[in-house]
């Protein structure tokens, strides 16, 4: 076994004992009534210990104690003050030997240190300060070395066979002219990026990722529109009936200024209309077909699929939006959403997908406020909703199941508890999954209109609801959704000039970091920072297989926008840049 040395040490506040393993020569160090300063950690839980301290004496003293100091994953035999000394030789070893492939201003922008600082600040840090900016300089370079490949990948594939899909100044004029509502800048941003691409004859791979309300629809229109007047194809993909329904009805009029045809194709699509339809896909009539996940049926198929446009696409699986996809030549790929799973976050950080940003909203809008509430306080929400009811204003009342059958209190259960209070006066309405598409339509028709101000359902109420009269929301069980679908449920309201409430309450069973989750959703309103938490808690999936979530088995840092950026920015425009790192300089080797 292990030899052992123990000491019983004391001072003013008290005694404890000091143990050491295999180190016998420490009791020629140590006498009896001689005075120690001995530093190491506090072991065991009912008498307190010192395991294998330091020990410092007046002739020769312990040094200064750094205010950081790193401790290392050892094995047996080996601890860490031998350590942190092979790692201090082999710092002063690499002084001066390290080439910095970065100027004083880009590590400027980046909050990043130089390669020829960063072996001290990353093993002997100054301060935590120091220690942060450390760890970002060793994740900047794993980005710059995934961008490089990523980037001379893309290059090399050359155009690729993509449609080539060409369009006048006529239709550019044509298309905006169209449009109900003057364009912000970001969209006319995208329409130039989008344009110039799907004009490139390379397979445009592209997340449109815009916050609740910033026009993403219009964006993913002008696409679809380049594909018909091209004479070729474009589909267009939501997750539910009621908004595939609601994105042809909206945008049909905008295609037929155009001279362009839009289609619907869900399934509740009557047969001989739906023959009809799949025979004209299949002969190759330009049109924009909008559907549902009857679009991924087999017999549906394109002769000239140019676009491929999903909206929310984070409610579908990464096989469904490939067998779309493969249904086409090389065929364009615009994914849209506010907050994307982590898999497709991560693509667009550090993968295929280039995102396109639309952050600008529309002028004229009222503030939207959110608050996280307890169960108890969603009852005396109730008379203030009836004042705004009365005047004229909309409200959505969400939980997340339908019924009580798997415990705690349903859609169906709270419709009929509010229709017994004040609320009643001004029509509740229904809606989840067990509805018949058919109602599920006239129901939200009737809330449209005003005939019913208030709407009770589940989670189907996430996307697709547009009416700009909605001003306040209510959230139960609030815990059992994910930030992105919280996120998604509080974008139904605030689309008009008045000020907007969301109101989160979590259910009975919800725990600390539930409920601590809840109030960062109700601190943050940026869906692309909701994005990045998002991918922070759940992971980013693998980029080369189809786990959405979890860890990346690549090997890739956490979320960082700021940094994918500066690596994004700083590869594509600086070929010397990327030539080092693909000549695999990487300086995470001494990390």
């Amino acid at each position: 076994g292990r030899s052992q040395v123990r000491a019983r040490v004391e001072d003013a506040s008290g005694s404890l004992e000091a143990l050491w393993f295999n180190q016998p020569w420490r009791r020629r160090q140590i006498a009896l009534g001689q005075e120690l300063v001995l530093r190491g950690p506090v072991v065991g839980a009912r008498a307190a210990g010192l395991a294998m301290p330091q020990v410092g004496t007046a002739a020769k003293p312990l040094p200064a104690e750094p205010e950081l100091l790193p401790r290392y994953a050892v094995g047996t035999g080996i601890g860490q003050e031998w350590l942190r000394k092979l790692i201090e030789q082999a710092r002063e070893r690499l002084q001066g030997a390290l080439d910095e492939p970065l100027d004083e201003r880009q590590r400027g922008r980046a909050r990043v240190p130089s390669l020829a600082a960063l072996p001290s600040e990353l093993h002997a840090p100054s301060n935590s300060d120091a220690a942060t900016s450390a760890r970002r300089r060793i994740a900047l370079d794993a980005l710059l070395g995934m961008q490089a490949r990523l980037v001379t990948a893309a290059r090399a594939r050359g155009p690729g066979g993509a449609p080539l899909l060409a369009a006048s100044d006529n239709f550019e004029r044509a298309f905006r002219a169209a449009l109900p509502f003057e364009p912000t800048r970001d969209q006319e941003r995208a329409f130039e990026v989008l344009g110039a691409e799907l004009a490139a004859g390379r397979p445009l791979r592209r997340l449109l990722q815009g916050d609740v309300g910033c026009g993403k629809t219009a964006v993913l229109a002008y696409a679809c529109a380049r594909a018909a007047a091209a004479g070729a194809q474009a589909a267009f993909l939501a997750p539910t009936e009621l908004l595939a329904e609601q994105h042809w009805i909206g945008t049909r009029a905008l295609l037929g200024a155009l001279g362009l045809e839009a289609a619907l194709l869900t399934g509740s699509t009557p047969p001989p209309e739906r023959a009809a339809l799949v025979a004209r896909l299949a002969a190759g009539a330009p049109l924009v077909v909008f559907g549902t996940h009857a679009l991924l049926s087999p017999a549906v198929r394109f002769a000239r699929l140019a676009v491929v446009a999903i909206d929310e696409q984070q409610r579908f699986g990464v096989a469904q939006r490939q067998r779309l996809l493969d249904k086409g030549s090389h065929a364009h790929l615009l994914l849209a959403t506010a907050t994307p799973i982590p898999r497709t976050l991560a693509l667009s950080l550090y993968g295929e997908l280039e995102p396109l940003i639309v952050r600008d909203k529309p002028s004229g809008r009222g503030a939207l406020r959110t608050k996280r509430v307890e169960r108890a306080e969603l009852a005396k929400l109730e008379p203030r909703l009836a004042e705004r009811l009365a005047d004229g204003e909309r409200a959505y009342w969400i939980l997340p199941r339908i019924d009580t059958s798997t415990g705690g209190r349903g859609a169906e259960q709270t419709a009929a508890q509010l229709a017994r209070g004040p609320l009643a006066r001004h029509g509740i309405g229904l809606l989840h999954g067990r509805i018949d598409a058919l109602e599920r339509a006239r129901t939200f028709e009737r809330f449209q209109r005003g005939d019913l101000r208030l709407l009770v359902g589940t989670s189907l109420l996430e996307v697709g609801l547009d009416v700009s009269t909605a001003t306040c929301i209510a959230i139960e069980g609030a815990e059992r959704f994910g930030l992105a679908q919280l996120h998604q449920l509080r974008g139904r309201v605030g689309r008009g000039p008045r000020d907007a409430w969301c109101f989160v309450a979590a259910g009975e069973s919800a725990d600390a970091a539930a409920l601590e989750r809840l109030d960062v959703f109700a601190r943050e309103s940026d869906g692309f920072k909701i994005a990045e938490l998002d991918l922070e808690l759940r992971g980013m999936g693998e980029l080369v297989g189809l786990k959405q979530a979890g860890a990346s088995r690549e090997g890739l840092p956490g979320a960082d926008l700021e940094l994918w950026q500066l690596a994004r920015e700083w590869i594509t425009s600086d070929d010397a840049l990327r030539e080092r790192y693909l000549a695999g300089g990487r300086a995470a080797s001494i990390a």
